[in-house]
């Protein structure tokens, strides 16, 4: 298996989070290459090939000093480790910029969106390492941001390999926490993000809150991906030190650092006959003045620094108890509620006991408490009592020691892991070579929509060679929720359901033709829908270079049926089930009941400009890609609902009605003496067409 992997920093086990690959993929059987957007260079065991994309290129692009991006090598000099490890900890300008943006994130955040949206990729060289490394599968794991999506866009272009994802943090929801700046930009993303999420077919995150949560508002498959840890066979319990001794190692921002002076002020009353209890830090980060007076050594608190993952596992093991904390002050809590800390696994590995401080509705909090796998404190005011208790009574440490390393050899051990990561890979890579694409666009559905559905999830041809891309677009609840929860009941349907809150079926169906992955496109109205058998009897005879049409019967709310007579006529007058496209043009111009091949559609979009004849006009603009036009048997059938209130039907005579029948006019001239090989036929029919329309207008 060749695994791409799409990030935001370098795969440098001495960056903050990104001994997680490592941790993931030592001894994983594929092979590795990276695209990241740091200025970093990489150290790990387990990726060689590397293409690398930084702020600075990107500001250089936008300034004319040439494209952004090019291949870097892993650094194997003790000379070159040095440097990367040095950079690591983010010195020099990134470093500042990091610092900067600890302050006025926002601000900061946004200069990076301008330019990593403005700025030029090379994207040659980006297209030849991608497709030199020919990839099964695209891993991105990270924080969404524009340049991130921007980015995964662009591979996408270049490589036919599904996309899987992973974030630890709330990504995308929209909070109500933080500046109006924050709030406003947030918004933003979130809008893009409920477009860009359909790029992936496969959502990991580190809690199950999360998952539920975005399965809930986006209708992605989600699944919780935790880190493995290294357990052997049996538990080894250890002795109590004396002093007992606390560890805590990470950083101390989003007020982390209150929860451990709060455990400082513990000690300081525990202490008062004799040091019974201390704790040690193990940060790079750099203390404010009122961090140092908080974290103090007269509070039995020792500062330590940034250590090796390889020292940090023997402080582990020396230690008694391992802290994961997080802030108690309620914007902090919102901020990490659904984070899953990544050394809670390392913890369980260490045969060390685990204490949690925290809010009891963060995910890290509620894993441990709900696995009885750690001393768990939500108030400040039960630290002092809990860790008196722990000092009278220190066979708790080992009570609560094995029953963390129980935990986490029951649900983390690295073949656990790995097997949980292979079997969804390997899923993922079978089924993405999706045949067929359904596009169906609604607004304000109606009851008819849950017919249409239904004839998809009842269609012969098998559920992991199509998928159906509703799009609902101008609106939202409760259409929405109504529409997940149908998904939720078909769950072997591969439905992907995206909201747009830009209205108009003509930007719906272009929202689904970007995202969509079949080798061939059929368009479906929401009040519609197919027999059994037609996906794959359209299928069987489809060609690149040909549109296949099957046959439609129109029918009426009464049970009235009109037969439209899309290709029983033509078939009985072709020898071979074939017609030159001009000869039908009057049932080829509609797009539903047809299978078009990706290529014929490329990047060819609807005009979003008209609000009738836009169907016509979009298969005018593909008519000069194919040359004939194949037809179904009797048995594939689409199934066409006439309605009253229905766009066509509404039509009445005015001013807007006679522009938009000259524009349309335009528009068809445009496309026909500004592109080669379309038909005169086939255009003048469309202009008479658009004219006929506006004359049934007059005549109601």
């Amino acid at each position: 298996m060749k695994i791409l992997l799409i990030t935001s920093e370098e795969w440098n086990d001495y960056v903050f989070g990104n001994g997680v690959l490592t941790n993931w993929f030592t001894g994983y059987d594929a092979e590795f290459a990276q695209i990241y957007t740091s200025p970093g260079l990489p150290i790990n065991s387990c990726c060689e090939q590397y293409f690398q994309i930084t702020d600075s290129q990107m500001v250089k692009s936008i300034f004319g000093g040439g494209k952004a991006g090019h291949q870097v090598s892993r650094v194997e000099k003790s000379t070159e480790i040095a440097e990367a490890k040095q950079n690591a900890q983010r010195k020099g300008v990134y470093g500042v910029m990091k610092k900067v943006s600890m302050t006025f994130n926002t601000p900061v955040q946004l200069i990076r969106d301008f330019i990593w949206t403005n700025g030029r990729y090379d994207t040659d060289a980006l297209r030849q390492f991608v497709q030199v490394f020919n990839p099964d599968v695209v891993f991105c794991p990270r924080y969404i941001t524009p340049k991130m999506m921007r980015l995964e866009k662009l591979v996408s272009t270049m490589t036919e390999a599904p996309f899987v994802t992973f974030t630890a943090d709330d990504e995308a929801s929209i909070p109500s926490y933080g500046s109006w700046l924050s709030r406003l930009r947030k918004r933003l993303i979130h809008n893009s993000f409920k477009k860009h999420i359909s790029l992936y077919r496969y959502y990991y995150m580190f809690s199950q809150d999360q998952a539920d949560e975005y399965y809930a508002e986006y209708g992605i498959k989600t699944s919780t991906l935790l880190k493995c840890g290294d357990f052997q066979d049996t538990f080894e319990k250890k002795l109590v030190g004396d002093p007992i001794r606390l560890v805590y190692a990470g950083r101390l921002y989003c007020n982390r650092w209150k929860s451990l002076a709060e455990i400082g002020k513990a000690l300081q009353a525990i202490n008062k006959t004799g040091t019974r209890m201390v704790l040690d830090i193990y940060t790079l980060d750099s203390l404010t003045s009122e961090q140092a007076v908080a974290l103090s050594e007269d509070k039995y608190i020792y500062l330590k620094g940034g250590v090796s993952p390889t020292k940090l596992k023997t402080i582990y093991e020396n230690a008694d108890i391992a802290l994961h904390v997080e802030s108690m002050d309620e914007y902090y809590r919102m901020v990490t509620r659904v984070s899953f800390s990544t050394k809670i696994i390392d913890l369980m590995a260490s045969t060390c006991a685990i204490m949690a401080i925290c809010w009891n509705q963060h995910a890290g909090y509620q894993y441990l408490k709900g696995h009885n796998a750690a001393f768990c404190v939500d108030k400040y005011e039960d630290v002092l009592p809990l860790l008196q208790q722990i000092v009278d009574n220190p066979a708790l440490i080992q009570e609560y020691a094995k029953r963390a390393y129980e935990c986490g050899k029951k649900n983390h051990s690295r073949e656990i892991i790995h097997l949980q990561i292979s079997t969804l890979l390997e899923e993922v890579i079978k089924n993405s070579h999706v045949k067929v694409s359904v596009i169906i666009p609604t607004y304000k559905p109606q009851k008819y929509l849950w017919d249409c559905l239904c004839s998809m999830n009842e269609q012969t041809m098998r559920k992991e060679d199509f998928e159906v891309i509703l799009v609902l677009n101008g609106c939202n609840q409760p259409y929405y929720s109504q529409i997940l929860d149908w998904k939720a009941a078909h769950k072997d349907l591969n439905l992907n359901v995206i909201q747009t809150d830009q209205g108009g079926v003509s930007n719906a169906r272009n929202i689904a033709l970007d995202t969509a992955k079949g080798e061939y496109i059929t368009f479906v109205d929401d009040d519609d829908y197919f027999s059994t058998t037609c996906l794959q009897e359209m299928l069987d005879i489809a060609t690149p270079d040909t549109i296949v049409l099957c046959n439609t019967i129109g029918f009426f709310d009464d049970g009235r049926e009109k037969i439209i007579p899309q290709t029983l006529v033509f078939r009985e007058s072709s020898s071979n089930g074939k017609a030159p496209y001009h000869k039908i043009r009057t049932y080829y111009s509609i797009p539903w009941a047809k299978l078009i091949h990706k290529s014929v559609i490329g990047d060819r979009r609807y005009n979003t400009l008209f609000k009738n004849g836009e169907d016509c006009l979009y298969m005018f603009l593909l008519s000069n890609r194919f040359k004939y036009v194949n037809f179904t048997s009797k048995e594939a059938m689409y199934y066409h609902r006439y309605r009253e209130n229905s766009a066509i039907a509404a039509l009445k005579f005015n001013k807007e009605i006679v522009i938009n029948t000259l524009k349309l006019i335009g528009a068809y001239s445009k496309i026909y003496f500004r592109g080669p090989n379309y038909s005169f036929k086939v255009y003048f029919t469309r202009v008479l067409g658009a004219l006929h329309t506006l004359l049934n207008a007059l005549l109601k």
